[in-house]
Parts: C-alpha cells; sequence; structure tokens
C-alpha cells in the first residue's frame, strides 16, 4: 500500500516538472515567435486605440489557447486594436496558463477571479439574489427560465448541474443548484463590469455551453460586443444564434448548393464513410462507434435480437444524458426525460420492433448502464438493446426509422435514405431531413404512427448528402497541427503545445486556416 502511494506521488511530482519545463519552453519560443512577428510588421502597441479584442481562457487547455489566441491575433494584425485575455484564476502569479498566455504578445491578462473585497461583496450579494430566485422554484421549466438581468442563465445552470453531478440526469431543487445559481449571477456581475465599459469591441470565445462559457457571451451580446468562436467553423454568435446549434450551417440549401457547386458530394461523402465506418477518422464519437467493432448483416442481428420478421425496425439513438441538452431548443428539459417518456409510449406499441442502442461515448459520463436500468424501470420488456460490440455501420441494414433528439446518426443515416424523427433543433434542421414537430402531443402521435414513415425520397437523400458534407467533410476551421500524434492520448497537453511550437516553425501566419477565414468573417460583420 504504501509503496503504492509512493509511486504515484513520483508520478506526480515527475509530471509536475514535465508540466513547468514545458510551459518555461513554451513560454520563450511561443513569446519569440510573436514578439519577432510584431517587430517585423512594425506593429506599435503605443499607437493602438484603447479598443480591445477580449479573449476567453477557461478551459485552460492548449486547443482553446491556439484557436482563440489566433482568431485574436489575426483582428490585431488587421486592426488598431489591442488584445486582452480573460484567464479563468484568482491569482495570476501561480496560474501557468497566464503565461502561455503573454507568450503570444498581448496587451493585458485579466484574473477573472480576483480576490478583492468588492469581489466578495459581488458573491455575498449574487447569493442573496439567487436564493430569491431559488425559492420560487416549483419545475424544471422554472429553472430554464431564470434570468438576471435580462440575460438567460437558467439553461446554462440546468446543463451544468447535469454535466458536473455524476447520475443525476435531470437538476434537483438542493444546495447544488443554489451553488450553480449562484455562480452564474457572480458571473454575470463580473462580465458586466468588465464588458459595461464599452471598450471591448469582439470576444472570442472557445464554446457557447455551460456557466463558463455562456454566460459570458451572452452578456458581451447584450453590450453590443461581436462575438466569435472557433469550431468547425468560426461561428458569429449573436442575439439570432443564442438557440440555434453551434454546428448548424446557417444557410439554406440554395446557398449551400451554391457554395459547393464544384464538388462531387457523392463520391466525397461515400470515401467518408468507407473511412468512417472502419473507425478511420480520428474523433472521439467515431472511434467508439466504429473502430475494433464488429458489422452485423440485418438477418443475423434479427436472429440474435429474436426480432419479427415483416414489422418495421425502429431504433432509438439516446444522446449522452448530461452532455449539454440545451445546445438548442427541444420538446422535453432534457435528453433523460425525452427517453424516459418516449419509452412509456413505446413499451405498449407492438406493432414494431423496438431496438435502442446507447450512446457510444455513455463511459466518457459515466452512464455505462443507465438505459438498460431504465428500461427494466420503465417495463419496457419490448424494447431490445443492440449487441454492445455491434459497428454503428450495421445500422444502414438494420433500421428502417431511427429516433433521436438531434443526433448526429439522424443525419448520417438520411444518407441511406433512413428516417429520423428528432424531438428537438439540430444541426441539420430545416432542411427537410428530418420529421419534426411542435409539440409534445404531435410527437406522441407521430410516434404512435411510426409505421407510416416512408423512406426519404431521392431529393431528401440529396440534401442529407449536401448537408453531410458540409458538416463533416468539407475542409473547415479546425486546426488540424493541434491534433498531430495525440490521437491515442487527447490529454497529452505537452504534446499540443509542442505541436503548436512546430507549426509557427514551418506555417507563414497567413496561411493559417483561421487566418483568411477570420478576415472574411470580419468583413461580413462590418458590412451586416
Amino acid at each position: 500500500m504504501l509503496k503504492k502511494i509512493f509511486s504515484r506521488f513520483i508520478f506526480r511530482i515527475k509530471k509536475y516538472i514535465s508540466n513547468r519545463k514545458m510551459v518555461e519552453h513554451f513560454e520563450s519560443n511561443n513569446g519569440k515567435f510573436w514578439t519577432n512577428l510584431t517587430v517585423s510588421r512594425e506593429l506599435n502597441k503605443s499607437s493602438k486605440t484603447n479598443q480591445v479584442v477580449l479573449v476567453e481562457i477557461s478551459e485552460k487547455n492548449p486547443f482553446e489557447l491556439e484557436s482563440n489566441m489566433r482568431v485574436a491575433k489575426t483582428i490585431e494584425l488587421n486592426s488598431d486594436l489591442v488584445i486582452e485575455a480573460l484567464v479563468a484564476c484568482t491569482l495570476k502569479v501561480k496560474e501557468p496558463y497566464v503565461k502561455l498566455v503573454k507568450s503570444y504578445n498581448i496587451a493585458r491578462v485579466i484574473a477573472l477571479y480576483r480576490v478583492s473585497l468588492l469581489n466578495l461583496f459581488r458573491l455575498i450579494y449574487s447569493l442573496y439574489v439567487a436564493l430569491s430566485l431559488f425559492r420560487k422554484i416549483k419545475t424544471l421549466d422554472d429553472i430554464e427560465e431564470l434570468t438576471y438581468n435580462g440575460v438567460v442563465i437558467g439553461d446554462l445552470v440546468y446543463d451544468t448541474y447535469i454535466r458536473m453531478q455524476d447520475g443525476k440526469f435531470s437538476p434537483s431543487k438542493d444546495y447544488i443548484l443554489l451553488k450553480y445559481i449562484t455562480h452564474a449571477i457572480f458571473n454575470c456581475q463580473l462580465y458586466t463590469v468588465l464588458l459595461g465599459k464599452g471598450n471591448v469591441k469582439y470576444l472570442v470565445v472557445a464554446d457557447k455551453c455551460y456557466i463558463n462559457h455562456g454566460v459570458l457571451y451572452r452578456v458581451a451580446i447584450k453590450f453590443g460586443v461581436k462575438v466569435l468562436m472557433p469550431t468547425k467553423e468560426l461561428k458569429w454568435l449573436n442575439a439570432g444564434n443564442i438557440k440555434k446549434h453551434f454546428h448548424h450551417p446557417e444557410l439554406s440549401l440554395d446557398e449551400m448548393k451554391l457554395e459547393l457547386k464544384d464538388v462531387e458530394i457523392e463520391k466525397q461523402v461515400s470515401s467518408y464513410f468507407s473511412k468512417r465506418f472502419s473507425g478511420e477518422i480520428d474523433q472521439i464519437d467515431v472511434l467508439s462507434s466504429y473502430r475494433n467493432k464488429r458489422v452485423y448483416a440485418r438477418d443475423e442481428l434479427m436472429s440474435i435480437m429474436s426480432l419479427v420478421p415483416g414489422k418495421k425496425n425502429v431504433l432509438i439513438m439516446p444522446h449522452a444524458f448530461s452532455d449539454f441538452p440545451h445546445i438548442a431548443e427541444g420538446l422535453y428539459n432534457d435528453y433523460y426525460i425525452w427517453l424516459v417518456e418516449l419509452l412509456k409510449v413505446v413499451k405498449d406499441i407492438n406493432n414494431v420492433n423496438w431496438l435502442i442502442k446507447p450512446h457510444p461515448t455513455s463511459y466518457i459520463f459515466n452512464e455505462i448502464g443507465v438505459v438498460e436500468t431504465l428500461l427494466n424501470d420503465i417495463g419496457a420488456t419490448n424494447v431490445k438493446v443492440v449487441p454492445k460490440d455491434m459497428n454503428t455501420a450495421s445500422v444502414k441494414d438494420l433500421a428502417d426509422v431511427i429516433l433521436t433528439v438531434r443526433g448526429t446518426p439522424g443525419l448520417e443515416f438520411a444518407t441511406f435514405g433512413i428516417p429520423v424523427v428528432t424531438a428537438g433543433e439540430g444541426c441539420y434542421s430545416g432542411y427537410g431531413i428530418d420529421i419534426t414537430t411542435s409539440s409534445k402531443q404531435d410527437y406522441v402521435n407521430t410516434i404512435r404512427n411510426v409505421t407510416n414513415i416512408p423512406r426519404l425520397d431521392e431529393a431528401q437523400i440529396s440534401n442529407a448528402k449536401m448537408v453531410f458534407y458540409y458538416l463533416f467533410i468539407k475542409p473547415n476551421a479546425m486546426l488540424t497541427y493541434l491534433m498531430k500524434d495525440i490521437e491515442s492520448n487527447m490529454s497529452d497537453y505537452n504534446k499540443v503545445l509542442n505541436n503548436i511550437l512546430d507549426n509557427n516553425n514551418s506555417e507563414l501566419i497567413e496561411d493559417n486556416v483561421l487566418y483568411g477565414i477570420t478576415l472574411k468573417m470580419l468583413n461580413q460583420i462590418e458590412n451586416n
């Protein structure tokens, strides 16, 4: 026992030393790169205005760091704005990411949770306001609708609660909920002070979900700040898309067709699926769904699960329950409640073969076995769980209809003509690909009449392939060099930092994918 504790202690010491050396190495080399660039471009910070590009650094990972800073540096190099970074820490002297951020040669670093008497008063006031809101909560809807000073915080509180509490897929009215309401209000106050000065023109954020990210960008929008978020695309977050899925193209089908007019979509999609189904795409959900899994024939699965020939196979594909259910609007409060209510309906419908496939990344969220337990508790004995080793590629031959809230498989298998019934807005909503309803009752009626749902026609399949290409295949704003040689260990942040330094030595700043995309977005915003 003592030997094990000692070994663990030594491991942590070695890791600490390694991380500290990496920070020093990155700080020195990245600092030289950006300082030399500033000198060569003859950028004089003293001639800049007091207008600011504010960069959020809250996750403290190098993916967020490099992506956000590349967008901000592009703006700085092409304007009279300076960069300030907002780091989620209390003391700058003890925070390694302060050193990493400073190496980008920026104007100032702000410690979000700086220790001060004023912040203590703000925290006490936040608790007072939170208690007032907390006492009024009766339902989950009440949580979702919580607002503070005109900023909606309820959905962010809701999703933070279930993400941080293992085994809690819907919030309870408890101390934890009060804590997160207080946190959201406190952040609102901090951001209001920071953004209310009127000198922040652009804000660069890494995400729009949960309290840490969501409150900041919503307060920024309230003050008229232009918010940019580098994901698959560089997104302009504004009042019009707060409730929209952040991967939605926000283009009409005609606009998308025009943009992709020179692309052989059929060929590209076919080639991509060949790689995806064999697990060659380095994304965690793809690897979990396809790599080292078995592709079953339809007849084989029919036999294994004792399915009735002649009946439609309706496949329920749940989400990871605690993975940001309020990413867009939906019929139900969260993914867990959706599945509970759905199973209550389908357990009494026996004219189809009901199947369910737990989400492949459920292990990441400590949700293994939740679906099976739920089936037992509800008594949905007519719903069969697919084999655990089933490659998701088997779905295209097995399923006649797919049910999900907004999951990617709905779009993926629509490219094979399989219809999908959704219970919320998603990244492929509005393109005539999924079957949507405007109320829970209409949704239930659709489920009860699921046998009447036809396969997609050729036009729908063609549109599904185009949207799929746009979202998953088209060259995008992601910095692929960050991922070099880390597929087997996504948490190897030191390797990612080295990848950034290697890229500095091999690529001109104008050749970085985010440089051109950012300039294009700035032009779009200024002309809007």
